[in-house]
């Protein structure tokens, strides 16, 4: 267990071709993980105005930065959700005194 871990989570939600459906279900799921989660939350940053020029990333990205927090309970977070067959997920772990990101696979 480390003092910080930074995280990123990434998803892409299959079905429904709204963009505005497709960020409600975004912010559902993020939702439903951050229940899970003890003292920090996950935050959506997918949104346009998170990323300028009217671009943003054609999938979720949530990102969250947690103290004293065991990787494993980040990850029985993000694997709670029972993720659909077929959805892509990963989690991009760092902790404290590591000089790279670890890449964790949560598919459904």
């Amino acid at each position: 267990m480390s003092c910080v871990t930074t995280a990123i989570l990434t998803f892409q939600l299959m079905g429904g071709d709204a963009a505005r459906e497709a960020e409600e279900v975004e912010a559902e799921t993020l939702a439903a993980i951050n229940e899970k989660m003890i003292d920090s939350q996950w935050f959506h940053v997918t949104s346009r105005e998170a990323w300028g020029n009217n671009k943003a990333p054609q999938m979720c990205v949530a990102l969250g930065t947690f103290n004293h927090v065991d990787i494993s309970h980040i990850e029985y977070a993000v694997r709670s959700v029972g993720w659909p067959k077929g959805h892509r997920v990963q989690l991009i772990i760092n902790e404290e005194h590591d000089d790279a990101f670890s890449i964790i696979e949560v598919n459904g």
